[in-house]
This record gives structure tokens, C-alpha cells and sequence, in this order.
């Protein structure tokens, strides 16, 4: 009796441990169009930052995409070092393009620097989305 029970015990966990390993084998369009709807961002889709520290000079980027229409998106650029606060700051408008910043700065002090854009949209005259990215810091 034991053993009976011992083979339809192991008998059902075969079975279910297959159920689950098959359970989502579905690759249609459904599992693409899910991906594509969970967008970040509304106005932009793509965004990508680079900063590095080369000599005594600081270089950044900013790469956003347009991804729906807008009237315009004003970007914050400010430049931090570590434990001493905002160093420098930059604003730049865009009008309904994608958006493509490249700056530098000369460092005067040795230290930890990092680089935070701040994308404000608005559209019909009211802020609509704020977005902030942080890269990622270098040391001088």
C-alpha cells in the first residue's frame, strides 16, 4: 500500500512540475504589445546619459527621443561634486524635437562629480511631465 501511494505521489508531482514549466509557452503578439505599452515616459521613449571626467574636463550627454508630440521641454542641467553641492547649471529649451545636449566644464578641484538632468514638458501651456536622470558619477 505504501508503495502504490509513493508512485501516484510521485506520479502527480511529475505532472504538476510539467504543468508549470509549460504553463507559459505563448510567444504571440500578446506578450510584444504588453513590452511596448509599458513605456517609462510619455513624451519620450529612448533616454540615455554618458558622463566622464578626461583631463581636467567634465563632458556629459543627454539623448531623449521624442515620443509623443509636445510644445516645449526645458532641461536642467546641473553638474554636482560629491559632498559639496551643485558646481555649475545649464538650461536649454526644445520645441516638440527630440532632445541632444553634449556639454563640458573644466574642473577646478579634485573629487567625486556626477551630472543630474531635470525634463520638464509641457504641453498647451501646463506641465504635463517632469523627468530626472542621474548619471553615473567619475572621479577628478
Amino acid at each position: 500500500m505504501k508503495r502504490i501511494l509513493a508512485i501516484v505521489l510521485i506520479i502527480l508531482s511529475i505532472t504538476a512540475t510539467c504543468g508549470v514549466v509549460f504553463a507559459d509557452t505563448d510567444n504571440t503578439s500578446n506578450n510584444t504589445e504588453k513590452e511596448n505599452s509599458s513605456t517609462r515616459y510619455t513624451f519620450f521613449g529612448d533616454t540615455s546619459t554618458d558622463f566622464y571626467i578626461s583631463g581636467k574636463t567634465a563632458r556629459w550627454t543627454l539623448r531623449a527621443g521624442k515620443q509623443k508630440a509636445y510644445d516645449s521641454a526645458t532641461v536642467t542641467t546641473t553638474l554636482y561634486k560629491k559632498n559639496s553641492g551643485s558646481i555649475a547649471s545649464y538650461t536649454n529649451t526644445f520645441y516638440n524635437s527630440n532632445i541632444n545636449i553634449s556639454n563640458s566644464r573644466i574642473l577646478s578641484s579634485r573629487g567625486t562629480y556626477y551630472v543630474k538632468f531635470t525634463i520638464k514638458c509641457y504641453k498647451g501651456g501646463a506641465l504635463k511631465e517632469t523627468i530626472t536622470l542621474t548619471t553615473g558619477s567619475d572621479i577628478y
